[in-house]
């Protein structure tokens, strides 16, 4: 009883993990880009280049958006330039 209980655990784990598994898309699509995250990525990018031309209302927006993001990281970087 414990070994079919082990089994049908085991296989449901492996059915679960296949079905979560997300399709690869056709070749020719193009990627779907979110215009949140090109709007970080271009602030983000436009701050790297000139520390000196970021105000301190992108730089508020920079790290709001870094967080609903998750990419604090790369925010972190700007932030530590900036107060310096």
């Amino acid at each position: 009883m414990k070994q079919f209980i082990f089994g049908m655990c085991v296989l449901g784990s492996v059915w679960a993990a296949v079905a979560q598994t997300p399709e690869a898309a056709p070749a020719g699509a193009p990627a779907v880009i979110n215009p949140r995250v090109a709007r970080f990525t271009e602030l983000l990018s436009g701050a790297q280049s000139s520390l000196e031309s970021v105000l301190p209302e992108e730089l508020i927006t920079l790290l709001q958006e870094g967080r609903d993001l998750g990419r604090p990281q790369m925010v972190s970087g700007v932030l530590r330039g900036y107060l310096s």
